[in-house]
């Protein structure tokens, strides 16, 4: 809470080469699990408050993995796998 609770216009850009774990999703998941269901909520639309928008479309569908045997490839097909479980 003392971390994430106050965190609001999200502008970090995914994914990276070398992300495994989404950062914004990771973090919502976080603050799913300590929040009730309304106050995540609130704290959900503060974090990412543009989440319909073309920017955040890449955490809304499934990242392409080009090269899954290539090193940054095998981080795509986990963060691909990550996000599945997330919120």
């Amino acid at each position: 809470m003392r971390w994430y609770l106050s965190d609001t216009g999200y502008g970090g850009f995914e994914p990276d080469a070398v992300d495994f774990l989404s950062p914004a999703l990771t973090e919502a998941d976080l603050m799913r699990r300590v929040l009730d269901s309304g106050e995540f909520g609130h704290w959900f639309e503060a974090f990412i408050p543009d989440l319909t928008s073309t920017r955040w479309q890449v955490l809304r569908e499934p990242v392409p993995v080009p090269h899954p045997s290539d090193l940054f490839g095998a981080h795509l097909a986990g963060l691909v796998v990550s996000r599945a479980w997330s919120p």
